[in-house]
């Protein structure tokens, strides 16, 4: 062990000391310590430049966590809009944990107009195996077979947290729909370290089924003898008007559809990691591989000098055995 330890000290020494010992010194490990610098300037300004304009090049760590079961610990699915002309009888999943501004205990059927938003309340999901639970809106789908739009955030700028939102909007429009049948909401939670702390949720729907058709004895809707009224101004009434409640045949009528939308069982997690720090470990990095290919070549160098005896250029000389004594002055005479 010690002999291979003095053998690695007696390389790396040779290598690491032409500043101290002269007779190391070579064109070629002058070459390769430009090219160091060089390319460690390269690559930050390539690096910063990345950061800072798009954030595409920093790190990032994904983990997966389950979506929440708990029915007094809900999640919010984003804000949504009917769009469907004859309106959208919205069967919520009874959370009233957080803003539940509107709730009225024992009502499991809204009725909500074309054009306008779905209360807060009725967007509050969790995770359950019961189809029956869950979030559904029941529409007609003569017209068409799109129920709700919702809004549909991505960041842009892993950096500093810059995002776009696709905003919910109408029938004729290009704004996010969901479709009749089942559908999954995925969410990705993504967070921010650093100067440019932020956290952002992006939701995303999946159509896992076109098929549509109300099954009356399983749609709560369609039961409801009363049902609350979302009123223009967002306010929320108990009514037993037929021409808003579902109860006789009005399920029975031709094109009535439903949607049914259920988180999807995990959440995506993305940490982006500080680009100050991430940086100056990647710096160590690039420093650490371009000293080791340095020491790499010129071993190879110093190998190919012992085979072919070729010398390389010396940037000074060193006179060898002891330093000799200054010698007199000549004399004239």
């Amino acid at each position: 062990m010690e002999r291979l330890t003095s053998l690695l000290k007696g390389r790396l020494d040779t290598f690491a000391e032409p500043h101290i010992d002269e007779t190391t010194q070579t064109t070629m490990g002058g070459v390769l310590t430009i090219l160091w610098y060089l390319a460690a300037a390269g690559w930050t300004a390539f690096y910063v430049v990345g950061c800072v304009t798009t954030g595409d090049l920093l790190t990032t760590q994904t983990s997966f966590a389950s979506f929440t079961e708990d029915q007094n610990s809900t999640v919010m699915l984003p804000k949504m809009r009917c769009v469907s002309p004859g309106g959208c009888w919205v069967h919520n999943m009874n959370a009233t944990d957080g803003d539940s501004k509107g709730h009225i205990p024992g009502i499991e059927c809204y009725y909500v107009r074309d054009g306008q938003d779905l209360p807060a309340f009725t967007r509050r999901v969790f995770l359950t195996s019961d189809p029956v639970q869950s979030f559904s809106v029941t529409f007609n789908a003569s017209e068409s077979f799109f129920s709700v739009s919702y809004d549909q955030a991505r960041v842009t700028n892993l950096r500093t947290g810059a995002n776009e939102t696709k905003l919910r909007g109408g029938l004729e429009d290009s704004s996010p729909k969901i479709y009749q049948g089942s559908a999954l909401m995925q969410l990705t939670t993504i967070t921010g370290s650093g100067l440019s702390a932020y956290k952002m949720d992006e939701w995303a729907s999946v159509t896992t089924s076109v098929f549509g058709g109300v099954t009356k004895p399983w749609n709560l809707c369609c039961k409801a003898k009363e049902i609350g009224l979302v009123g223009t101004d967002g306010k929320v009434t108990v009514t037993t008007d037929p021409t808003f409640t579902m109860v006789g045949r009005r399920c029975d009528e031709p094109g009535m559809s439903q949607t049914t939308l259920a988180p999807f069982p995990t959440v995506n997690r993305v940490q982006v990691q500080d680009w100050i720090g991430e940086g100056l470990s990647q710096f160590g990095g690039i420093s650490s591989t371009c000293t080791l290919l340095a020491l790499f070549v010129l071993f190879v160098l110093k190998k190919w000098q012992a085979v072919t005896g070729w010398k390389s250029t010396k940037r000074g000389t060193v006179p060898n055995g002891p330093p000799k004594p200054p010698q007199p002055p000549a004399n004239p005479d």
